[in-house]
């Protein structure tokens, strides 16, 4: 990847809660749209939330969200399945809306009917707007990709080294302003590996994320295909775990058998063993490396009583921010010390720093360059005074 510490990152990357990490295009994605029953001890053991309590407070969360127009959606929830409805005026206001579903309490899962109805624009403005945003990402900079566009769908072809750099790729390409809907044709790069070692490696991630320490997930694997069974206590957490699954080796999820069970017993129970600094630490290391935009990155991880510190030094702001908020959600971290610094790179001039921001700004879906005014001092974008 090359060393530019002035090359941008998207400002809808910065805006997306990468708890994410993106939309489930893939196969395992059949597996969040179906609606897996609730188990009957939980209920027995706590009162179940009820459909409109349910409803009540996923609106009260999309009328707070400034990147989601409220009002042109509907909500339905039936025995805990919500179903959406409505129009947005772009992919990732879509994503958005499904995300926080799936994270308030009593979801068991999310039905998506949405329709994505974006401005007109020109498939060829689209389709280099595209480029650019790719371009000037900095972990998508250096793929080989390629981009067409037909009535606002846009096609993307090229070669990924990982699932998660496919949904990064998507991510990006959804952000353009104009575009209905991304087709994803990525080949994705998979050595094969023994299953002990591409089980391994599920385990510890599933193990190791702070969203899922309680949930008991079953993991078996079959020629390269993993398959999830077990409880869960929420639609979010399902998705993570879908997300932790795939490892490098793993060329599909079923998580068909991984059901939601709302509440769980052990919602308020203790979380398992103490994890010791080097534990830690290396669990950090772990989940840096399956991040496209820190995994080349040169970070060093010390832990002090939880207390974790990051040194040393990344591409560019966006990576910074990633390296924390990724560590922030391992087992055993209390507080995060960021203090990586910013790669020097050859000069580019402000000049040029700011048009590739005001070309960013104006074509990304979420901003539009709405009412934003570009600065740019020694390589540093500020808003004037």
């Amino acid at each position: 990847m090359p060393r530019h510490s002035q090359t941008l990152s998207l400002s809808v990357i910065a805006l997306w809660p990468l708890i994410l990490a993106g939309c489930q295009r893939s196969s395992a994605a059949a597996g969040v749209e179906k609606a897996p029953g609730a188990s009957s001890s939980a209920a027995s053991a706590t009162p179940p939330i009820g459909d409109a309590a349910i409803r009540d407070a996923l609106l009260a969360e999309l009328k707070q969200d400034r990147h989601l127009d409220a009002g042109a959606l509907t909500v339905k929830v039936t025995n805990g399945v919500v179903d959406l409805t409505g129009k947005v005026d772009n992919p990732l206001s879509r994503q958005r809306a499904l995300r926080v579903a799936e994270a308030v309490r009593g979801v068991r899962s999310v039905s998506d009917h949405m329709d994505v109805s974006p401005p007109k624009r020109a498939d060829s403005e689209i389709e280099q707007d595209m480029k650019n945003a790719l371009r000037f990402a900095a972990a998508t900079a250096h793929l080989p990709l390629h981009v067409s566009v037909k009535n606002q769908v846009a096609t993307l072809t090229g070669n990924v080294s990982s699932w998660q750099e496919q949904k990064l790729v998507e991510r990006v390409a959804d952000s353009v302003r104009g575009v209905r809907l991304t087709q994803d044709d990525l080949s994705i790069k998979r050595d094969k590996r023994e299953a002990i070692y591409v089980d391994g490696e599920i385990k510890s991630r599933l193990a190791w994320d702070l969203l899922l320490e309680r949930d008991p997930v079953t993991v078996t694997i079959k020629d390269q295909r993993v398959t999830l069974s077990g409880k869960v206590g929420s639609a979010a957490e399902r998705t993570r775990a879908i997300e932790d699954a795939w490892v490098p080796g793993v060329a599909d999820v079923d998580a068909i058998g991984l059901l939601v069970e709302v509440p769980r017993p052990d919602d308020n129970g203790p979380a398992g063993a103490a994890k010791t600094g080097p534990e830690v630490a290396a669990a950090v290391r772990a989940a840096k490396a399956f991040d496209p935009r820190v995994k080349a990155a040169d970070v060093s991880v010390s832990v002090n009583n939880g207390v974790v510190t990051l040194t040393g030094t990344v591409e560019n702001v966006k990576a910074r921010q990633v390296a924390e908020f990724v560590t922030r959600n391992v087992v055993g971290v209390l507080d995060v010390k960021n203090q990586l610094g910013i790669l020097s790179a050859e000069h580019v001039s402000d000049t040029t720093l700011g048009n590739q921001l005001r070309s960013v700004l104006m074509s990304d879906a979420l901003t539009d360059g709405k009412d934003v005014h570009v600065a740019v001092k020694d390589a540093r974008q500020r808003s004037p005074e």
